[in-house]
């Protein structure tokens, strides 16, 4: 639409498309299918639940993989870490006998908190680029953002989808 409106060239638009970030997600997404059809997702799941103990509740899995989405978010793409998360969150809640809507919601919350780098989001890269913004704005305003909005997915979430 933009260059059938004349608002930019053919080339410019090209010059425009940040093919680094095209490039994380269609990688993400494709260790996120290789470790579905290989297993490996299975054992991460057993190994995490081994690490959250026999005690673990739901709620204790859903604050985990929510928080885990978060932190990993920061350093690499929101759909590349939702994409990997889910099969590992789907073997978890299988494993623990649970209905897996919460800790998947908890996963696309989690995912999409990507504000305290420039590097979890399409549009804060280019932001980023194209505002001359540093590394650092994005961590001052970012990281009190994200923490806020940690707490209420942690809090509100359970309460549309019960575990």
């Amino acid at each position: 639409i933009i260059v059938v409106t004349g608002c930019m060239t053919d080339k410019e638009a090209y010059q425009a498309v940040d093919w680094g970030t095209i490039m994380i997600m269609g990688g993400a997404m494709g260790l996120a299918t290789a470790m579905d059809k290989t297993g490996a997702g299975k054992i991460i799941a057993d190994t995490v639940l081994g690490w959250l103990g026999s005690s673990a509740t739901p709620y204790t899995l859903f604050v985990a993989i929510t928080v885990l989405a978060t932190i990993q978010t920061q350093v690499m793409s929101c759909t590349g870490t939702a994409a990997i998360l889910t099969p590992i969150a789907l073997f978890m809640a299988k494993s623990m006998g649970i209905d897996p809507h919460a800790i998947i919601v908890g996963i696309i919350m989690g995912s999409n908190l990507a504000m305290m780098t420039p590097i979890g989001s399409v549009p804060s890269s280019m932001a980023a680029g194209t505002g001359k913004y540093s590394f650092m704005d994005f961590v001052k305003l970012g990281t009190p953002l994200t923490i806020i909005l940690l707490i209420l997915t942690i809090l509100v979430t359970p309460i549309f989808f019960p575990m």
